[in-house]
């Protein structure tokens, strides 16, 4: 049986190109309870897969979320929507218009993606949801600061300075950008096993794991692959996975694909610090995305790009729950009457 929540009802949104996920909570003088519902759904990046089917996932997620917690639906008081492709005001707007339209919340922010992971490194990485978060510590939130690197289906680095001025590096998408994600590990995959098949590249143990993951029997099916169904990144972002067990083998052709991937993340980290003037020792770093967050031995080849850089973090926070710093912005939206 679906009951009500007594006090405000606050929900916070990670979107991203893979998944969309959705946390519920009520906020009343106590602070923030813990966490009543999760969500998941498909992918809310509006530029992959188009508003329509983002905003229909990121309704599902929010669907989900009180379903799950045995909630009965109500409107929202404080939505929070930490969005990949929303980091420009054309697209916030959009995502206003939304839920104003719909009447999804009473009161909404938006943001990119990245600001759920700065305010969850901020908090110490909230991966709990089994705590009362009081508005003490959501006050915390009001000076956000740092530096954040997400690398899952695609990348980005963005951050806040201590004079509140924020840069990003990267988020280009997968044409132009997204340097170190997923997505690009498997791009350099595939074209490594082309070049070897060619006879241009070293031959590699990559070829015969990728061929069973996409279910083919020669690599030249793979531009028929790619063309079929539409969009494959996800699929071909999966492909990740592979370079990194092979480059735990040895894999010379693995192990470089991994190193250039660190290399091109630490440089987004880089290019945010130069924008920023944050130096050697002067800013957090929150870490985010299933490349980070599943692969130790890879963030800490990042970390060592990072020394080599001489860019190195003062304090490194991996973000594994970023729809909880989401769940909190919004939170402190309702404490700052904003």
């Amino acid at each position: 049986m679906s009951v009500q929540i007594e006090g405000q009802v606050v929900v916070g949104i990670d979107g991203g190109g893979s998944r969309t996920k959705a946390c519920l909570a009520r906020f009343d003088r106590f602070g923030l309870s813990p966490v009543l519902g999760l969500g998941d759904a498909g992918p809310s990046n509006l530029h992959s897969v188009g508003f329509e089917i983002a905003t229909s996932n990121v309704e599902s997620a929010i669907h989900n979320a009180f379903t799950e917690g045995g909630v009965a639906r109500q409107r929202i008081d404080a939505l929070c929507l930490c969005m990949a492709g929303a980091g420009r005001p054309t697209e916030q707007a959009m995502w206003l218009n939304w839920s104003a339209s719909h009447q999804v919340a009473k009161f909404t922010n938006v943001y990119p993606d990245s600001m759920a992971v700065l305010a969850g490194g901020q908090w110490h990485s909230p991966d709990n949801v089994d705590g009362t978060i009081d508005a003490n510590s959501l006050n915390l939130l009001e000076s956000l600061e740092g530096v954040c690197l997400i690398s899952g289906t695609g990348s980005l680095a963005w951050g806040i300075g201590p004079d509140g001025r924020s840069a990003r590096s990267g988020g280009w998408g997968p044409i132009l950008g997204d340097d170190g994600s997923g997505y690009a590990i498997g791009v350099q995959a595939l074209k490594a096993c082309l070049a070897a098949s060619d006879g241009r590249g070293e031959n590699t143990q990559l070829l015969q794991p990728i061929l069973d993951a996409c279910r083919l029997t020669r690599i030249d099916e793979i531009i028929q692959w790619l063309d079929a169904n539409g969009n494959r990144r996800e699929e071909v972002a999966s492909l990740a996975k592979l370079v990194f067990v092979l480059a735990a083998k040895g894999d010379p052709t693995a192990m470089r694909i991994f190193d250039s991937a660190a290399k091109d993340l630490a440089a987004l980290v880089r290019g945010v610090c130069g924008q920023l003037q944050l130096g050697k020792g002067t800013y957090r770093l929150s870490l985010s995305g299933s490349v980070l967050v599943r692969q130790e031995g890879f963030s800490r080849r990042v970390y060592e790009k990072l020394l080599q850089m001489g860019i190195e973090p003062r304090v490194i926070s991996t973000v594994r729950r970023p729809e909880i710093g989401a769940l909190m912005l919004a939170a402190r939206g309702l404490l700052m009457g904003r």
